[in-house]
């Protein structure tokens, strides 16, 4: 069997601009790696801190992802993992955010 081929590809960014999120993915796995945390429960967890986010779609191919997905969805992250992310995550929207995702 032959190994599959990678190509390669330039990107044009002034046409295909990458999100600056994406482009923070290294400090993400850094920054997760420095707790023991896995990126993906940031990941799903991330975005419930915010009070009108009610809902995160995420993969559900087989019953391990979802047993896994739960068991990410109520691990308990600490809160200076938080902070780390808080400070090269963009959050758009105002202050009140941070504060009450701080006190919540």
């Amino acid at each position: 069997m032959t190994e599959p081929a990678f190509v390669s590809v330039e990107i044009d960014e002034t046409l295909h601009p990458t999100p600056r999120p994406l482009k923070r993915g290294p400090v993400a796995v850094e920054v997760c790696g420095a707790f023991d945390v896995p990126v993906r429960a940031v990941a799903i967890q991330f975005p419930l801190r915010h009070p009108a986010i009610a809902t995160v779609a995420v993969g559900a191919g087989t019953a391990e992802l979802v047993r896994d997905n739960v068991a990410r969805l109520e691990g308990n992250l600490p809160a200076e993992l938080w902070g780390e992310v808080d400070s090269f995550v963009p959050v758009v929207c105002s202050d009140a955010f941070r504060q009450s995702t701080r006190e919540g």
